[in-house]
């Protein structure tokens, strides 16, 4: 039966005799086969090593099978060596020294001496530090003696209760240190809850003017709904004012117009009638053959005149050179002496003024009567009165403007060295006399146009008696 020695102390084992009674040859090998299999487990394998384990494992098994085959209480002693392995497991984790081999029993070795040096080992171990018991744990395997196996419980003891104190100075810290975060972030938290109450005070106290103001900007909403209503009210016054304007404002644009066209047509009409010298249209003199006539009237008597000039065509002649002799005088603000003309158309006179008043006729008649010649008489006197008036207007004119010029001198009964009488004289001369009256009247009347200063014109024309 194989022996077992305390890897330790070298010493002996004496087992059980549970177990020894009851194993087999048999039993012992399977059992020292795989105590060998489990510490060549334990150490570093090899390349070369592995194919010898693979040999050698194949070889176990065959004779493992053949004691099993041969014992048929194989199974019992196989649990019993499994839990009598687990506790050697328990006790050690290292293989044993190499070089080692079992120790055979020797008598001469006592169990005295196996203690003696067992308190030898322990005193040693006792002197060593405690941070070194771990170092001699990796060289123990098992079986161990019971005084190897309580030298290393209490090794065991001592790094326990070490791990101990040390979990505890780990607890500790850790203690320490959550408490520390826990304090930490408790006045961490209670900054922010403090912040927060503060940002919570002003939102509150922003939602209050916030509230105020949305009250506010209710009521001046209020108001200016009020506002917009009446604006509306007043914009659709005055639209209907507007419109009321407008048509309004239509209706006198209508008249304006009309009023701007009637004032072009009136303005047009004074530009023409300010081109237009109403003396030129009133008295128009000019001639016929060899008569001078005023407004188409023929004024004289051609002997060799077959026409037949008729007496109410020169008395009328008479009447218009009369009255442009008149007007001229008055535009010209000239009074006559001795005379006054009085322009009745076709029955015109001229009135001798002083003492002894006397109108004489200036129209003849061509009656052959007794009285024609009394007639003729005054109706000389009163173309000579006409000329004398005529020699004063053209006196005054020429006083008043000296580059007046007039072709023909009046003296006396004579115009132009022709005499103006008809009795004892000839129609031709007394024909050309009158066309020189006319001239001359003609000149002076474009004179009083154009030339006669402003303050010498009267526009007034004179009344027609």
């Amino acid at each position: 039966m194989p022996t077992f020695a305390c890897h330790r102390c070298r010493q002996p084992l004496h087992l059980p005799s549970s177990l020894t009674e009851e194993l087999t040859q048999s039993a012992y090998d399977v059992i020292e086969a795989e105590s060998i299999l489990l510490r060549k487990d334990r150490q570093p394998i090899s390349a070369g090593e592995s194919s010898k384990r693979r040999t050698t494992e194949g070889k176990d098994d065959e004779g493992k099978q053949d004691d099993d085959n041969l014992s048929p209480n194989n199974n019992a002693l196989s649990s019993h060596l499994n839990l009598t392995k687990a506790l050697f497991d328990m006790l050690s984790s290292t293989t044993p020294p190499s070089n080692w081999t079992p120790p055979t029993k020797s008598p001469l070795v006592s169990t005295t001496n196996a203690r003696k040096v067992d308190q030898k080992e322990r005193k040693r171990k006792a002197r060593l530090p405690i941070g070194q018991h771990g170092n001699l744990l990796p060289a123990i395997d098992h079986p161990l003696c019971a005084e190897c196996t309580n030298i290393l419980l209490s090794v065991m003891e001592t790094q326990l209760d070490e791990l101990r104190r040390e979990r505890d100075a780990y607890l500790a810290f850790e203690d320490e240190v959550k408490r520390r975060d826990v304090q930490d972030a408790d006045e961490a938290t209670q900054e922010e809850i403090d912040q927060l109450a503060e940002q919570s005070q002003k939102a509150q106290q922003e939602l209050a003017d916030a509230q105020r103001e949305s009250d506010a900007v209710d009521i001046e909403l209020e108001k200016l709904d009020e506002e917009e209503k009446r604006l509306e009210e007043e914009e659709k016054q005055f639209w209907q004012s507007y419109s009321a304007l407008s048509l309004e404002a239509s209706n006198l644009s209508a008249q304006r117009s009309s009023l701007q066209a009637s004032l072009a047509q009136d303005k047009a009409q004074l530009n023409r009638l300010e081109l237009t010298n109403v003396y030129n249209d009133a008295f128009s003199i000019g001639y016929d053959g060899g008569y001078a006539t005023i407004n188409g009237l023929r004024l004289g008597r051609m002997p060799n005149d077959q026409r037949g000039i008729e007496w109410s065509e020169i008395n009328a002649a008479w009447g218009q050179t009369a009255f442009l002799l008149v007007t001229l005088a008055r535009r010209v603000n000239i009074e006559f002496e001795e005379y006054k003309v009085h322009p009745i158309g076709s029955f015109s006179t001229v009135e001798k003024l002083g003492e002894r008043k006397e109108i004489y006729e200036l129209y003849g008649s061509g009656d052959w009567q007794l009285g024609r010649l009394l007639t003729d008489r005054r109706f000389d006197h009163a173309m000579v009165a006409f000329l004398e008036c005529l020699r004063q207007l053209c006196v005054g004119v020429q006083g008043r403007d000296e580059s007046v010029k007039l072709p023909h001198s009046i003296v006396r009964d004579k115009i132009g060295g022709a005499s103006i009488r008809l009795q004892f004289g000839s129609d031709e001369i007394w024909t050309r006399a009158l066309r020189n009256v006319l001239m001359t009247l003609k000149i002076l009347l474009a004179w009083s146009i154009n030339d006669a200063p402003d303050d010498d014109i009267n526009g007034d024309l004179p009344n027609v008696e």
